[in-house]
């Protein structure tokens, strides 16, 4: 604080300060301007030694300016990759809450084929698999069209009961041979025995993840 009292400045900022700096180095050199008919003296040391403090102190704060700069981008970045990460969480516990959901709607669409006795039922898992239209297929079999119809109808009553959830479409009831049920991330296959061997479904990704569900007695 001696320092600035000595220099004639309030400090109430760095902005404040350099620019009174700067104002008072102006008015140093233009007190000491003289006319050319009169004798031009040296300053004295005390304007001199003011006139070299305030020089040093300009520079220091310019490169002070310079560094709160740098923190400030350093800030921004440091906000953008918590930003960044806060999103990328967000995105993973979505991803989690799906994956939580559509493995529940896998296990309710069984527990409805079950319900009517569907037979060979394979879950195949298609989420390792780039350019799959689905995350799961579902393929079973009934002994005769009408078991093909019984078990298409007790998977969406089932799903809307459970889970309050509709198939955005079903196809193939019109005879029964093979009716599939989409339920956008599964899509549910009922064969009659001959169409299930002639589309071989089972083994269409070599790739894929096949679950076997056992046959209730």
């Amino acid at each position: 604080m001696c320092l600035f009292r000595y220099l004639g400045v309030t400090l109430h900022s760095n902005r404040t300060f350099f620019t009174s700096l700067q104002r008072l180095l102006t008015d140093n050199s233009m007190s000491h301007t003289k006319p050319k008919h009169e004798t031009t003296q040296k300053p004295g040391r005390g304007v001199q030694r003011k006139n070299d403090v305030a020089i040093h102190l300009i520079y220091i704060l310019e490169r002070l300016y310079i560094r709160q700069g740098k923190t400030i981008n350093n800030s921004k970045k440091k906000l953008r990759k918590q930003f960044d990460r806060k999103q990328f969480l967000k995105s993973s516990k979505r991803k989690e809450i799906r994956m939580e959901q559509t493995e529940k709607l896998v296990s309710t669409i069984i527990k409805g084929i079950q319900e009517k006795k569907g037979q060979g039922i394979k879950v195949v898992d298609l989420k390792g698999i780039d350019g799959t239209i689905a995350s799961y297929f579902i393929i079973c079999q009934g002994n005769s069209p009408a078991q093909v119809e019984a078990i298409a109808e007790s998977v969406s009553d089932t799903v809307r009961i459970d889970l309050h959830e509709k198939a955005t479409n079903c196809v193939g009831l019109e005879n029964c041979q093979w009716v599939a049920i989409d339920f956008t991330d599964v899509l549910v296959h009922v064969f009659l025995p001959e169409a299930r061997l002639f589309y071989d479904l089972d083994n269409l990704w070599q790739d894929a993840k096949v679950t076997d569900i056992p046959d209730l007695d």
